[in-house]
Parts: structure tokens; sequence; C-alpha cells
């Protein structure tokens, strides 16, 4: 009598378990994976805004430095449960006229609700030069996909901040 060639039910199933277990934690590397990137894309993301304003502060005639206080604010506006970036906030001091209100931020920024708030101060050691130059704090805080109670609120999952100080090179007697 000849023996037919194949698998039993107990090899399918012992097989399809094998598989199971092996699944199981490749889809957790996976997701986590991509979690991690996500975290990773909105810090980077969040540094890019710390920098740009930074940059503004940089550029901007020196007096006109503590009109950068304005265009603070959340990066994410409501549009009836709708969340859209908004439009680029600068100080119109000439140099952006009219370009301003047509930039506006990615389409990928409203998942994070980024808050960026930008504080303009002096200097109140007594050095040298105090009245040339300022100190500019940037903090730029965001959540991870949830939506924070007040878009305009600066209560966030994550937080960072960078520090610059900027002189006023045309004010220095050398």
């Amino acid at each position: 009598m000849r023996r037919r060639a194949g698998f039993t039910f107990a090899e399918i199933m012992v097989a399809i378990l094998v598989a199971a277990v092996l699944a199981v934690p490749l889809f957790y590397l996976v997701t986590s994976t991509r979690t991690d990137t996500s975290k990773a894309i909105n810090y980077l993301r969040a540094m890019e805004l710390a920098n740009e304003a930074i940059e503004w502060a940089n550029v901007i005639p020196f007096h006109k430095i503590k009109e950068l206080e304005g265009t603070g604010g959340s990066l994410v506006e409501d549009l009836g449960g709708n969340f859209v970036p908004v439009k680029l906030a600068v100080v119109n001091n000439g140099m952006w006229a009219g370009l301003a209100p047509q930039i506006q931020y990615s389409d990928q920024y409203p998942t994070a609700f980024f808050h960026r708030e930008i504080i303009v101060g002096s200097i109140t050691q007594s050095v040298p030069w105090r009245d040339a130059m300022a100190k500019v704090t940037v903090t730029v805080s965001w959540n991870e996909g949830k939506k924070p109670d007040i878009l305009d609120s600066t209560d966030r999952m994550r937080k960072i901040t960078l520090y610059a100080l900027i002189f006023n090179d045309r004010k220095l007697d050398y």
C-alpha cells in the first residue's frame, strides 16, 4: 500500500502557530519604528521652527526686533474641525512686504499642533554695549497627534527652547 505525500492537519496548525508567534514581534517592531520616526520628524520640525525665528531676529533691523514677539502663537488654525497650517507670520519691515501672506507652512504640520513663543529681552547685566544686544528666546511646543484643549495655549506634550544673543553691529564703536 502506497502512502500519500502531503501535510497532516496537525503539521499545518503547528506551521500557522509558529508563523503567528513570529509575526507578533515583527508587527510590534514595524509599529514602534513608525512611531519613533514620527516623533523624530516632529522634533526636527520643531527645531526648524525655532531656528526660523532666530534667523528672523538676525536679519530684521535691530530697532524692530521687539516686534518678533507678535509673530508667535499656534501654527495651526481650526477651520470648523479641519486643522490647517497658518500663514507665515513675519515682521512686515519692507524685506518681506507682500511675500508673507502668500507663504504657508506645510500640510504636515497640523498633526503635531505646533506652538511657537518668541520672547525678546534686554541684557540687564552691566556689560559693555548691553544696549546693542538682545536675548531672543524661542520655545516651540507640540503634541504627538493629540489635539490640545486650546490651540493657542502652550500646554503641549513636548517642548524645546533655543536662546540666541543678537548683536546690533551698527551701534558698536570699536
